[in-house]
């Protein structure tokens, strides 16, 4: 391991541990489980992987765990993709149906929701997509790609659309 990749892993890892140490100080680990469960267990994937590379380096084992782990965050990405653009699909209905006249005498909310769900119909399908390619085990690339590309699209289009939604509905605010 190069020195610059050593300070990167180490300040990663010393971060981790801080927001755990933070997490359970203000006592917030039981309102978001599961991403406390995932910052312990990329805490916990920090310190093995590097253990199993350096006790035996030449015996593949450090080579299966790394895909391998690698595959089971493409799958919980997935996963998580299509469970909160369910939400989202779910809201939106319940908040168009509620405050429909407000939306057919304004544009921009009928703008912004039906961009959104646009959107929102997208990034569900990329999910969808990433689930596919997990089951199909010897296309960790292109999984690894589209894994990629659904963060980024979650990331640059989902979520300003989603604060976009929001201001413009603000009516519906109290749903999420």
């Amino acid at each position: 391991m190069q020195p610059h990749e050593l300070i990167q892993w180490l300040g990663s890892l010393a971060s981790e541990i801080v927001l755990v140490f933070f997490i359970l100080k203000i006592k917030i680990h039981r309102r978001f489980p599961v991403f406390f469960a995932y910052i312990i267990f990329d805490i916990t994937r920090a310190i093995v992987l590097p253990a199993i590379l350096y006790s035996a380096p030449l015996s593949g084992h450090y080579y299966y765990a790394y895909w391998k782990d690698l595959r089971q965050h493409c799958r919980l990405v997935s996963r998580d993709v299509i469970q909160i653009t369910g939400f989202a699909q779910r809201h939106v209905s319940i908040c168009f149906h509620n405050h429909r006249s407000s939306y057919s005498n304004d544009r921009y909310k009928m703008a912004a929701m039906t961009l959104f769900m646009q959107e929102n119909k997208s990034l569900r399908a990329d999910g969808v997509v990433i689930t596919v390619l997990y089951f199909i085990s010897l296309v960790i690339g292109p999984l690894v790609k589209q894994t990629k590309a659904a963060m980024d699209r979650y990331s640059t289009m989902w979520l300003p659309l989603f604060e976009q939604y929001t201001i413009e509905n603000p009516e519906c605010q109290g749903h999420f």
